[in-house]
Parts: C-alpha cells; sequence; structure tokens
C-alpha cells in the first residue's frame, strides 16, 4: 500500500472515529492520544505509529484535530481547540 492510499485510510478512519465519539457524546475519549489508539486497532497499524513515527505524529495531532473542530455540534472552534490541547 502506497504511503498517500495508507494516509488516504488513517484520515478516513481518525474522521469516522472522532464522528463516533462525537454522535454517543462521549467526549471523554476525545483526546489526540485515545482516538490515535482506536485508529491503529481498527486498522490494524503497529501500536504507537501515529505518535511514534516521524511524519505520523504531527500529522495525525493535526488532523484529529482538526476533526474534532468541524465535527463539534457543541463547542465554538476556539474552545475545541484549548479542549483538545489540554487533553493530549
Amino acid at each position: 500500500m502506497s504511503s498517500q492510499a495508507r494516509k488516504a485510510d488513517v484520515h478516513k478512519a481518525i474522521q469516522n472515529t472522532v464522528k463516533d465519539i462525537w454522535d454517543r457524546r462521549d467526549l471523554g475519549n476525545l483526546t489526540v492520544k485515545r482516538v490515535r489508539t482506536r485508529v491503529e486497532e481498527d486498522l490494524g497499524l503497529k501500536d504507537g505509529l501515529l505518535k511514534q513515527e516521524g511524519e505520523w505524529n504531527d500529522w495525525s495531532k493535526e488532523v484529529i484535530r482538526a476533526e474534532a473542530v468541524s465535527t463539534s455540534p457543541l463547542l465554538p472552534p476556539s474552545m475545541m481547540k484549548a479542549f483538545l490541547c489540554i487533553n493530549i
């Protein structure tokens, strides 16, 4: 699988995970760490890949934050960004 195809799969999994967390109102699990872990499990990726592997770390953090902000039905973007910064 190419790196671009893999990134597309991870991006889609992040979107689905964040949406699922919002839909269930399970905000305790809306953290960068927990979303990364769930995505790694769902896609069968190596544990810690999205945190420990160079470019994946920053990229996954930004995608998770962007998805959380765009998906949030309850909080304005500035508050959601602050929430995610605290709950990494």
